[in-house]
């Protein structure tokens, strides 16, 4: 059996080796270790979107298939790294509270948002002038530790490469990548996308994200805070702070102005000045309409790309990657949203 190779060893690269060893198929997979935004993430799977309190995209799907993935990789690695959590939204306005009250007791966000207690309204651990809500069903991932114990995994496995794929080493007559035979590869590199030659025409940007580790002895712990940010307990006085936004970057280094900005919008939560730990900083591969390019290449049938995931790819790589894979096995259409033959505006 001819082999498929995987590029890249972020979340993508992960959930693609998982699909296809699933279906029995020989696996190599390389990984150039260059600034993962997988290993940076915040690793939050929140089945509601906060801007019009909506729920995330497809979310009735993709989250039974992400529990099923993730539970199953930490038998197979002998490891823990996924944890249920309860969101506390923090309302911005009176509008927001009302529309949450109306959302809640509609049948499609049962699972998703918790009734209103008089505790929500009262909440005083923390800045509340509006109110807060608790999101059901949400999860973090340990990202860091996600990425160790499945690399360790696959090197057991003898799928994982640690080294940087070269794309002219490819000869695409011969179906060979150093000589050796493939059946097909699939791109999974994230923003590195751009030194693709094959898919680089395609519009997926660099999308900074930072993120600060930050100590407070007095900041409430039972749950991830939000409003305008996150504010994620770690361990004991020890809580993620994220994150930016920044579009269109064009480096990985961490900046004074992200640090402000995340300090200043956790002035909504708390009036604490919390101690900085440490600061870190990923590149996000994002599209123009928010949906990922998936599929197969227009005239290189051999190539595929499984890319733009965005901030959401640990919820959403789970289900996706399966139906790339059933598409490529199983002759199954794509779903139209995130094909790469669409159309999307620059």
């Amino acid at each position: 059996m001819m082999k498929t190779i995987i590029v890249g060893g972020g979340i993508a690269g992960i959930s693609i080796a998982k699909e296809l060893i699933k279906h029995k198929q020989e696996v190599v997979l390389y990984d150039s270790l260059k600034n993962t935004a997988s290993y940076v993430a915040g690793g939050i799977i929140n089945p509601i979107v906060f801007r019009r309190t909506t729920k995330s995209w497809r979310i009735d799907e993709m989250l039974p298939e992400a529990l099923r993935f993730y539970s199953t990789l930490e038998q197979s690695c002998n490891s823990e790294f996924l944890k249920p959590i309860v969101i506390r939204r923090f309302f911005s306005s009176e509008q927001e509270s009302e529309t949450w009250v109306k959302k809640q007791k509609k049948e499609a966000f049962k699972d998703y948002l918790a009734e209103l207690t008089e505790e929500d309204s009262l909440f005083s651990e923390v800045k509340n002038e509006f109110g807060s809500g608790r999101v059901k069903n949400a999860y973090w991932i340990n990202t860091k530790k996600f990425i160790e114990a499945t690399h360790a995994f696959l090197k057991k496995e003898n799928i994982y490469q640690k080294e940087t794929f070269e794309y002219n080493e490819i000869d695409l007559n011969k179906k060979t990548y150093k000589n050796i035979p493939f059946n097909r590869i699939i791109f999974c590199e994230g923003h590195q996308v751009k030194d693709n030659p094959f898919f680089n025409q395609l519009p997926i940007s660099w999308t900074k994200g930072q993120l600060l580790t930050i100590r407070s002895q007095n900041l409430y712990n039972k749950s991830l805070l939000n409003r305008k940010c996150f504010v994620l307990p770690r361990e004991k006085d020890v809580f993620l702070l994220g994150a930016t936004y920044e579009w269109n970057a064009t480096n990985y280094k961490t900046t004074n102005d992200a640090q402000s900005e995340l300090l200043e919008k956790f002035n909504y939560i708390s009036n604490e000045s919390p101690e900085i730990v440490c600061q870190e900083a990923g590149i996000r591969p994002t599209t123009p309409d928010r949906r990922p390019f998936i599929g197969c290449h227009p005239i290189h049938k051999g190539l595929y790309i499984f890319n733009g995931l965005g901030a959401k790819g640990y919820l959403i790589a789970p289900l996706l990657s399966k139906e790339l894979i059933e598409s490529i096995l199983e002759n199954k259409t794509l779903n139209s949203e995130t094909s790469i033959q669409r159309k999307v505006k620059h």
